[in-house]
């Protein structure tokens, strides 16, 4: 079975950890826009504590379909997001090396939301090692068949998730732990800069660490 999710800035690392139990994948193109969650906007550490990153969208939002959705560029936004990644995690033991992986994605200026995503998803899979099959959803099916629903699973603000999500990545050491603690929930890149090429191992381990009771 291959899964079905919603495509997302950079989500944070629950979400490949899901992923990473699948061969195959759909993303999810063609459902409503739905303010307040992860599709435009990604947490990472920063030395004063988690900060939000927005990508600012058009107008007409509201009407149209998540594959339809077109990124406003009045403000340099994608260079500051950027240079917000680097003074976070320069100091990340393996930034140096992944860096790359991701820079080039901000220095495009793609249409569409959607395309934006899928871009930093690839690059995420590929520092990741993580080989799948992604395709997009031709229209969109509230009852999927043959597929497992995970859209809004991931969401920005809990009172959006379908359901509580089963995962809880086990700790990592982390740029400004020493002040903040543990910082859960962050972007993928936070695991990726900070453990390298130990970052699958953790998403693997990490899966079903904790199961939701459904009685509560």
């Amino acid at each position: 079975m291959l899964a079905l999710l919603d495509l997302l800035y950079l989500p944070p690392g629950a979400y490949f950890a899901h992923l990473a139990q699948y061969k195959e994948i759909q993303l999810e193109a063609w459902a409503p826009y739905l303010k307040g969650t992860y599709s435009n906007r990604c947490v990472i550490a920063s030395a004063n504590g988690p900060l939000t990153l927005s990508v600012p969208l058009q107008s007409g939002k509201y009407l149209q379909a998540m594959g339809q959705i077109r990124i406003a560029y009045h403000e340099p936004w994608s260079r500051r997001h950027w240079r917000s990644i680097h003074d976070a995690y320069r100091s990340a033991p393996f930034f140096e090396h992944y860096a790359e992986y991701f820079e080039p994605c901000f220095k495009a200026q793609p249409a569409l939301l959607q395309d934006w995503n899928l871009s930093l998803l690839r690059a995420a899979l590929r520092a990741l090692n993580l080989d799948l099959a992604i395709h997009l959803t031709t229209q969109y099916d509230k009852a999927p068949v043959g597929a497992e629903d995970l859209r809004k699973i991931f969401q920005y603000k809990p009172h959006l998730q379908r359901q509580a999500t089963a995962i809880q990545i086990a700790p990592y050491p982390q740029v400004f732990q020493d002040r903040l603690g543990f910082l859960p929930n962050l972007s993928i890149l936070d695991l990726i800069f900070c453990t390298g090429p130990d970052a699958l191992r953790i998403l693997r381990q990490s899966y079903n660490i904790i199961q939701p009771d459904a009685s509560q």
